[in-house]
């Protein structure tokens, strides 16, 4: 029973930190020389795949054989990142409200994914394409956050 709670907990905090770094990551100036945006396709994509694929990488593998599991279990820790950047007032509920039916579509598929990876017989290669789907945001990120192209000034107006 602690087992299964522990590992309940791993497969929930983890990819919740996940979400919370990568939101801040994506957020921040820190990568001034790497300008990415918030609301990139990297961002509104990768993570919740991310998530999704790390809840069920994390999960018991009893609990992965069953394929509602994997297509669900994704939404709790969209569900709980949800409720701390609404806590923190960093997201609005307008902004949840339109796009969770995406990020739990996407979530779903990185689960559903990881899923059947984990059903395969586990082995290193595994792990390695595990590390490449955590990075997959920052490895596809757009600059979207990057100076637009100079504007000139309109100086004369004939009519």
């Amino acid at each position: 029973m602690m087992r299964t709670i522990q590992s309940w907990l791993i497969a929930i905090t983890i990819p919740v930190l996940y979400a919370v770094l990568l939101r801040w990551l994506f957020d921040n100036d820190l990568m001034g020389a790497f300008p990415i945006a918030l609301m990139s396709i990297s961002f509104l994509g990768g993570v919740p795949f991310g998530v999704g694929y790390l809840t069920i990488y994390l999960s018991d593998i009893e609990k992965v054989q069953n394929k509602k599991y994997c297509a669900m279990a994704p939404w709790v820790p969209m569900v709980v990142f949800m409720i701390i950047t609404l806590v923190w007032q960093v997201e609005g509920l307008a902004c949840w409200l339109m796009i969770l039916p995406i990020w739990f579509g996407v979530s779903t598929i990185g689960g559903l994914i990881a899923g059947a990876r984990r059903r395969r017989k586990h082995n290193d290669s595994q792990k390695l394409l595990s590390s490449w789907v955590v990075l997959l945001p920052l490895a596809v990120c757009s600059t979207g956050k990057a100076d637009p192209a100079p504007h000139r000034p309109l100086r004369s107006l004939y009519l």
